[in-house]
Parts: C-alpha cells; structure tokens; sequence
C-alpha cells in the first residue's frame, strides 16, 4: 500500500515538473535567466524521479549511476538560481559548468565500484549543506546591498529560499534515515519515512514555482554599482559629512522624497547632485543608520503625525501606511513598532485617549 502511494507521488512530481516546465517555455518566461535555472531544478528533479521509477522495475547499473550523480546537481542548480535573482548582471559562464564535476565523478565511481546507496546519500547530503552554505551567505550579502541602497525591498528579499534550503537539507536527512532503516532490516518504518520524503518534495516544488515566478516579475538584482555604494565604509563623524548630512534631510523635509515607496540611494544621489556612495557613508555616519533604517524612520515620524492629527481620524491605518511610503502592511507594522515600541493601532488608541483626556 505504502509503495503505492510512493510511485504514485513520484509519477506526481514528475507531472508536476514537466507541467511547470512546459509553462516556463510556451510563455517566454525562459527568456529571464533565473527562470531558466528554475526550469533546469524542474526538469533535473522530474528525470530524477522518472528514473527511480525506472529502476524500481528495471535492475542496471547505468541507471542507479544517473540516479546517483543526479542528488549532486541541485546544489549547484540552486545556488546559481540565487546568484541570478540577487545579481542584475548574472549570466551564465563556462567556468560554472565545474559545478557539474562531482555529479560526473560520481556517475563514474558507482558505474566501477560498489559503494552502497548509503554512502552516496551522504555525499549528497555533504554536498548540499555546502552549497546551502554558499546560497545562504549569497543572500546574506543580497540583503546587506539592499539595505544600503533601497528604501522598500522587504517584498524582494529572499527569505523565502532560504526556509527552502532548510526545507531541502530536511529532506535529504529524512532520505538518509528511510536508506539507514530500510538497509537494517526495518523495512515498514522505512518505507512510511520514504513516502515523507517525496511528499515533502512535491511541497518544495510548488514552493519554488510560486515564489520563483512570482520574483523576477518586480525585482531583478542588485547591480555592481550597488555593492560599490554598500561596501562604502562608514567614515567618521566630519564637518563634511554632517554638511552634506544636512542637505540630504533639507531635501528630504522639503521635497518628502522619503515618502516614494521605490527610493533608491542612486535616485536621492541625483535629486541632490551627490555620488550616492558619498550620501550613503553620510547617513551611516551621521545618524547611525543604513540608507532603508533612515528613509524608513521618516516614513515612521509621518505615520505618527497622522496617527496623532484629529483631521486625520477617519483615515484607515492603511490609508496612512500608504501615505506614508509603505507598501506592505506587515513591513510597516514591523518598522513601526521598531521605531515606537508601539503597532499602529495601540499608538492610534494611546494618541486618542491622550486627546479624550
């Protein structure tokens, strides 16, 4: 019963796979180049399974090889699927096709030896904790350039794949212990943790499409100009600094640049004739704060205003949190609460029994 519902969810992912794949091509979606790592991730993870399923009835050496070397190519695919969301100039080189050259050794060593299914599970395992490592840090060094450089970026951060590479390494430790109980003779247990694994697969599918196809639609990257801005470092506190310090907040005050969801650093550098690397080391220096902490107090210090003002009673908070440059309600009650120690609403209701009193 259970080996049943086994192929019948991995005849699923295969479906599935070819399915998102198929809609990635016939809508010239391939055209995005981290669309086309997430349909490479697709079609790699459907052959992989249509190829168990193939050796569950076929016995072949060649064919638990493939199967083998293909647990070593979503590392690398995933890594570089980041590389190519956060980076606006990511393309694809020859040299990462070096990526490729354990899923080959491996394919080779299981054609001429005899090491268990065990061991290559670890290696596996091995192999993606260190490209999980090398994702996480990429998106780690993402996240630090857009908050250097943008004033609303927290719908294009990429929180959402890191929770999938600990959705992955999950599933490859469930894969490890199916393999650990089944080769010591538990074989029931065995197979119940089996069927986890490639129901938690057919999770981390849909997971990936709905939100990869969902990024490069309104965001692609950061550029290399926008890590030359973030790596600026924090000068001292300087007569220079805080003269231009006070031009910035004399533009922000007269113009309410602030209150433009999409600022950029680059656009403030225009609008006041200054390399945004100088504006962005004024602002870390000056006021403690990087370039998204800083546009997004003066959001916070409009909000309260309003919250405060009887004329604006009738506002929703909603209605507020949009005026005053934010895009996402859990964004905003997120930052202010940071700012206030209160959430808009509580601070709405102490603002109202303060008049009242």
């Amino acid at each position: 019963m259970i080996e049943e519902f086994i192929r019948s969810t991995q005849y699923f992912i295969v479906l599935q796979s070819l399915l998102f794949s198929g809609y990635l091509l016939l809508n010239n979606r391939l055209t995005e180049l981290p669309n086309r790592f997430l349909s490479m991730l697709l079609i790699v993870l459907g052959c992989h399974m249509g190829i168990n399923l193939l050796g569950a009835s076929v016995s072949h050496k060649g064919i638990t090889a493939v199967t083998n070397s293909l647990g070593f190519c979503y590392g690398p695919i995933v890594l570089l699927y980041s590389r190519s969301l956060s980076n606006k100039e990511q393309s694809f080189r020859v040299r990462d096709l070096w990526h490729l050259l354990p899923a080959l050794l491996t394919f080779i060593v299981t054609v001429f030896t005899t090491l268990t299914h065990l061991i290559f599970a670890l290696g596996v395992l091995l192999s993606l904790s260190v490209y999980s490592v090398m994702t996480y840090l990429t998106i780690r060094r993402y996240h630090y350039v857009l908050s250097q450089t943008k004033s609303n970026f927290e719908q294009v951060k990429l929180t959402w794949l890191i929770r999938l590479l600990a959705l992955q390494c999950s599933i490859l430790i469930l894969n490890i212990l199916s393999v650990s109980l089944m080769t010591s003779g538990r074989e029931e247990i065995g197979k119940v943790v089996e069927l986890g694994v490639f129901v938690g697969l057919l999770g981390m599918v849909s997971l990936f499409v709905f939100h990869g196809l969902q990024h490069p639609k309104f965001f692609d990257g950061v550029t290399s100009e926008d890590r030359c801005i973030a790596q600026g470092k924090p000068a001292a506190k300087d007569p220079v600094k805080a003269e231009l310090m006070e031009k910035i907040e004399a533009h922000m005050q007269e113009t309410k640049a602030y209150l433009r969801p999409g600022l950029t650093i680059k656009t403030l550098g225009r609008q006041i004739l200054t390399n945004p690397v100088l504006v962005s080391q004024a602002i870390n220096s000056q006021t403690g704060r990087n370039f998204s902490d800083y546009v997004n107090r003066l959001r916070i210090l409009d909000a309260c205003a309003m919250l405060d003002a009887a004329d604006h009673a009738e506002q929703s908070i909603l209605e507020i949190m949009l005026s005053s440059g934010f895009l996402t309600k859990s964004n905003f009650n997120r930052v202010f609460k940071k700012e206030t120690g209160f959430t808009p609403l509580a601070y709405r209701k102490r603002a109202q029994s303060s008049d009242a009193g």
